[in-house]
């Protein structure tokens, strides 16, 4: 079978946006299957990229699988780090550029090098929204080759507008400059401090800046100038948007919206990209997940059906005042209700004295990852509630 197409993707150091990519990547090759998928990993996701893969395969579909190549990035740890990660990438795409291979393996997890021949025929990039470096990269490659290069946007679109619809840069120079503050404080001033305005959204009702985020800023200061502010310019000069969204799942209002704002260029929805819901037996062999299972039966068989519920904030966006998620925690103990929390971040704080509890309480789970599809497709019944 005579490959047609290769694509390179590009996701950001962050679990939301790699997660729905690998599944985007499964499909490309379960519909295409001459397709080739190039894709950069986390040094930390490249286990659980390879998990989200194979859920979107069946036995006997290993060729397809191994369609799909893993490059692990290893220098970023954080998904504040966008800054090292995207140096990473930029470092490993130069060397290949300059006639070295990339050394990865394939989802099946056999060793794989993409050849620097192959970048001759690469036909399209899907770039997370926040890799500016590779976006900006891969851009330069375009003027030369013609490849296609599609900005990756994994959330709601309904948050386009009030995020990145406006190009704030000219605004946070002036306000730098007039104040002697950084370019990153002025970007942080004029993009997450709230300022008690109202904001208008062709996608949205009228809200006040403060009910976009009504905890503590979730964002650093250095994140949003390197990053969150270059957004506007990507999408004004991106190919194309590939979003997770659903058009059926938008209002209407939303989806004519986005594509006004993008004229003549595409706006693909990709999503729902979850995979299928399925628990076969060597879904559960990893030790992290077969210890998941051992706790989900024994609360089966204690509590009964449906009667654990999963805790899941994310890496990026759990909650910052402690004390409050220590009241919920102690609430969950004291009621006896089982619970599985993920806790993927140094950013997860949890009193001290609750952690104790936490240790000393035979109903709690905890983990620094949890797959989170097993968990909800337990084959004995247990249906947890993810909060």
């Amino acid at each position: 079978m005579a490959t047609d197409k290769h694509i390179v993707l590009v996701p950001m150091i962050m679990w939301g946006h790699t997660r729905p990519m690998c599944t985007f990547a499964a499909r490309i090759v379960k519909l295409r299957p001459a397709m080739l998928v190039t894709m950069f990993v986390s040094e930390g996701f490249y286990e659980r990229a390879k998990a989200e893969i194979a859920l979107e395969f069946q036995s006997g579909q290993e060729h397809l699988q191994s369609r799909i190549t893993l490059i692990r990035l290893t220098r970023a740890t954080s998904p504040w780090d966008s800054a090292t990660y995207e140096a990473d990438f930029l470092d490993t795409w130069a060397s290949f550029s300059g006639g070295q291979p990339l050394c990865g393996y394939d989802a099946n997890g056999n060793s794989r090098q993409v050849d620097p021949s192959e970048k001759d025929r690469f036909s399209a990039a899907v770039i997370d929204i926040f890799a500016i470096g590779a976006f900006d990269t891969f851009r330069k490659i375009k003027e030369s080759t013609g490849l296609k290069v599609y900005s990756w946007f994994p959330a709601a679109l309904t948050c386009m507008f009030k995020w990145f619809g406006t190009d704030i840069i000219p605004t946070v120079r002036e306000y730098a400059s007039r104040t002697g503050v950084s370019f990153d404080v002025a970007a942080h001033e004029a993009l997450v401090v709230p300022k008690g305005e109202l904001v208008e959204s062709p996608c949205l009702p009228k809200m006040y800046d403060y009910e976009y985020h009504p905890q503590a800023a979730f964002t650093s200061v250095e994140f949003t100038g390197h990053t969150v502010v270059h957004v506007n310019r990507v999408l004004r000069e991106t190919d194309g948007l590939v979003t997770i969204d659903a058009a059926d799942y938008i209002t209407p209002r939303t989806s004519e919206a986005v594509r006004t704002w993008f004229g003549e260029r595409p706006v693909y929805f990709a999503g729902p990209l979850v995979s299928p819901v399925r628990a076969s037996p060597d879904a559960f062999a990893k030790p992290e997940a077969a210890s998941i299972k051992r706790f989900l039966d024994d609360r089966m068989a204690s509590h009964g059906a449906k009667s654990v519920m999963l805790i899941s904030f994310g890496s990026m966006f759990w909650p910052t005042n402690a004390a409050k998620v220590g009241a919920v925690l102690n609430v969950l103990m004291e009621k006896n209700v089982p619970f599985i929390l993920s806790r993927p971040t140094s950013a997860a704080q949890i009193p001290e004295d609750v952690t104790t509890k936490l240790a000393e309480c035979e109903n709690v789970y905890i983990a620094n990852w949890v797959p989170q599809q097993l968990v909800l497709s337990h084959p004995d019944g247990a249906s947890p509630t993810q909060v």
